[in-house]
């Protein structure tokens, strides 16, 4: 079941993103991904998730896709996470 559900959280993501890159704007560059992948595994993820959703439909290298794919799966997790640890906490302290 997890295994499932991270499958589908990168199909989603990956699909959100070519959304949004074919809305406009100029293609990102590979350095772009690789920055963008680097920050969100360095735990910058509220940085990291803009560019990696920009970048990641536009890479070609298969490993920098999947890596960067990942990342922003990840990032989005964790993000989501965060806002629903401060949801729990705010309805638990009142």
């Amino acid at each position: 079941m997890s295994r499932f559900f991270s499958l589908a959280s990168l199909l989603c993501f990956t699909v959100a993103a070519g959304a949004q890159a074919h809305s406009g704007g100029t293609p990102a560059s590979p350095a772009a991904a690789e920055h963008a992948a680097t920050l969100a595994e360095s735990g910058h993820c509220s940085e990291a998730l803009p560019l990696l959703t920009k970048s990641v439909p536009h890479v070609t290298d298969k490993d920098l896709q999947k890596r960067a794919g990942l990342d922003g799966v990840r990032c989005a997790t964790v993000l989501r996470s965060e806002e629903h640890s401060l949801n729990s906490s705010h309805i638990t302290i009142s």
